[in-house]
C-alpha cells in the first residue's frame, strides 16, 4: 500500500491520490473562509507526505494565498521542543485559522496542545485531517480526508492473490478514491 519511491512500473501497488486529496483538505478550509492554513506533518521524506504537502501548495497557489513556510510545520508531537514551538505559534497573533493534520494521531495531539493553552477547536482553529479511524473520539469530532482504508487493504489481498496465481501478470497500479466527511472541527470565518 503507497506509491513506491523507485521502480514505480516494476510494482504492484494501491494507493489514494494523494496530491489530489491534500488539494481537496486546503480547498474545504479556503471556501470556508480561512486563507491562514498551515499543514501539519512528520517525517516528510515519505512520499505521502510529499503529496498531501504538494496538493496543499498547488490549492494556495491556485487559490493566490501565499505560502508561509512558517506553516509548514514538520514537527514531531513527542518532543517538548517542537511542541513548545506551536504553542508559541498558537499564541501568536500571526497564528493560522486552519491546520491540515496528516493524520488523525496528529490531529489528536494537536488538540490537546490547544487545550494546553487554553485554544479550542473550531473557535480559535479549524482542524481537518486524513484517516477517520480516531476521527469520532474527540470532541468535536474531526472533518477529515476518509482515504478507504478498508478498500486499500482488500485491493491490495486481491492484487496480491492475482499475482500469486498468475506471476505473469503485469504490475497493477489501483487508486482508490478518497471523500470528506464533514464533521464540526471546522468554522466558516469572515475575516483573517
Amino acid at each position: 500500500i503507497g506509491k513506491p519511491s523507485k521502480n514505480i512500473n516494476n510494482t504492484i501497488y494501491i494507493d489514494n491520490d494523494n496530491i489530489t486529496a491534500g488539494k481537496d483538505a486546503t480547498d474545504y478550509l479556503i471556501k470556508l473562509g480561512h486563507k491562514k492554513i498551515g499543514f501539519l506533518y512528520n517525517q516528510g521524506n515519505r512520499i505521502f507526505v510529499q503529496d498531501r504537502k504538494a496538493g496543499y501548495i498547488s490549492s494556495l497557489l491556485e487559490n493566490n494565498i501565499e505560502i508561509k513556510q512558517e506553516y509548514c510545520l514538520e514537527k514531531n508531537l513527542a518532543l517538548e521542543k517542537d511542541t513548545l514551538e506551536l504553542q508559541e505559534l498558537f499564541l501568536s497573533e500571526h497564528s493560522p485559522t486552519a491546520i491540515i493534520a496528516l493524520d488523525d494521531i496528529i490531529a489528536l495531539l494537536l488538540e490537546k496542545i490547544l487545550l494546553n493553552i487554553n485554544k479550542h477547536v473550531p473557535k480559535d482553529l479549524s482542524i481537518i485531517t486524513f484517516n477517520k479511524l480516531l476521527t469520532t473520539l474527540t470532541n468535536p469530532q474531526l472533518t477529515c480526508i476518509d482515504i478507504n482504508n478498508y478498500q486499500l487493504g482488500l485491493e491490495s489481498a486481491l492484487q496480491i492473490i492475482r499475482h500469486i496465481k498468475d506471476p505473469n501478470l503485469l504490475p497493477t497500479k489501483i487508486i482508490v478514491p478518497h471523500n470528506i466527511i464533514e464533521r464540526n472541527s471546522c468554522k466558516k470565518i469572515e475575516n483573517n
